[in-house]
């Protein structure tokens, strides 16, 4: 079993970046951009940890283009891939089984044509944009995928779970 942080959209909050990390049990660790290096200064967090990370449109990377846009990890056999705007998605064959957006600041998940959309929302700050600061937590094993989001306090309001046979 794998647990997975993903966030998005700190905007340089070290505080809640760092509150988040060291509440939270991971050994993955995804950031969906802006900003792109707000995870430099935190060594002592991701230190045996995989992580990865998209910019975002804020991030001077972007604008350089020197890290792309998109990446994609297989984790557990499951397919996800990391973008901060949705609009920038790609569709590749195998298809991703999960697409990870940022952007927004607003947490919500969908389906659609067999891909679940997954955002985690914002810690940018307490509130912003008519959402409270949150994240997610995944959980995940050969057939099963659960999330939850949570505010940056660590409390769960809202949930998400899946097995495999929803893909097939």
């Amino acid at each position: 079993m794998k647990r997975i942080l993903v966030m998005s959209d700190t905007h340089g909050n070290q505080v809640f970046l760092r509150q988040v990390c060291q509440m939270e049990e991971y050994e993955v660790l995804f950031h969906l951009g802006d900003d792109y290096s707000d995870l430099n200064e935190n060594d002592d967090l991701t230190d045996h940890k995989m992580v990865i990370r998209v910019p975002g449109v804020m991030d001077h990377v972007t604008r350089s283009g020197s890290v792309d846009l998109i990446q994609h990890v297989t984790i557990e056999n499951w397919r996800f891939q990391l973008v901060h705007r949705q609009e920038d998605e790609e569709m590749i064959f195998p298809l991703d089984h999960v697409i990870l957006f940022g952007h927004t600041h607003h947490p919500v998940h969908f389906f659609r044509n067999k891909i679940l959309y997954a955002n985690p929302g914002h810690l940018k700050s307490t509130h912003h944009r008519n959402h409270h600061a949150s994240y997610m937590l995944i959980t995940l094993d050969d057939n099963i995928l659960n999330i939850e989001w949570k505010d940056h306090k660590g409390i769960i309001f809202d949930r998400y779970s899946a097995t495999r046979a929803e893909w097939n």
